[in-house]
C-alpha cells in the first residue's frame, strides 16, 4: 500500500519500547503490565514500524483505559506460526478489563463504534482506534481478531506475516 514503508524490524524491541511509553499510565491505576516473549529471538518482520507502533499504542491504551485499578495487561509475542506455510508472528494484548458485550462484538472494528460499557467507563473516545488498528493489520496482510468476556477482559490477537507478499519469490 502507498504511504507504508516496510522494513525489517525487531518486533520484540518495538513492543518493549511502546510498553515503556505506557508505564506511568499503567502505574497510575496500579495495573501490572507484562511482556511475555519467546525464549529465542524472532526473525525481523517486514513491517511499517510507525504504523505497527500506532496499532500497538491503540491496543495498549484501550487495555489500560478499560481495565479497572489493580488489573493486569499482558502483551505476548509468539513464534508458534514461524514454521508454517505462511510464517507469521503473533502478538496478543490481553487485559482483565470490562470486556465487550457479546451483542456488540461484531461491530467493534467499525468506524466510530464504541461499546456501551466502554462509553460508560470512558466517556471520551472517537471510536476510531480499533478501526485504524484493524486497517493497519490488514494492510500488512495480517489478521486481527479478539475474544472477550464481559466483566472478565479481552484478548486481541494479531498475526503479522514475516514477509510482505510483494517480496515473496514465486
Amino acid at each position: 500500500p502507498e504511504d507504508y514503508n516496510f522494513a525489517p524490524t525487531d518486533l520484540a524491541a518495538l513492543i518493549a519500547n511502546v510498553m515503556f511509553e505506557f508505564t506511568n499510565q499503567a502505574a497510575s491505576k496500579k495495573i501490572t503490565l507484562g511482556f511475555d516473549r519467546p525464549v529465542n529471538p524472532l526473525p525481523a518482520a517486514e513491517i511499517d514500524e510507525g504504523k505497527i507502533r500506532m496499532m500497538l499504542e491503540n491496543l495498549i491504551d484501550n487495555a489500560i483505559k478499560y481495565t479497572p485499578k489493580e488489573g493486569k495487561i499482558t502483551i505476548s509475542l509468539s513464534d508458534r506460526r514461524l514454521n508454517t506455510a505462511q510464517p507469521a508472528v503473533e502478538i496478543k494484548v490481553a487485559d482483565t478489563g470490562v470486556g465487550i458485550p457479546p451483542e456488540e462484538q461484531k461491530k467493534i472494528f467499525h468506524k466510530f463504534f464504541r461499546a456501551s460499557n466502554a462509553r460508560r467507563a470512558e466517556p471520551d473516545g472517537s471510536g476510531l482506534g480499533l478501526y485504524i488498528a484493524h486497517d493497519i493489520v490488514e494492510r500488512h496482510q495480517g489478521v486481527m481478531h479478539f475474544e472477550s468476556e464481559e466483566g472478565k477482559g479481552t484478548v486481541f490477537h494479531v498475526a503479522l506475516p514475516l514477509r510482505q507478499a510483494s517480496q515473496l519469490v514465486v
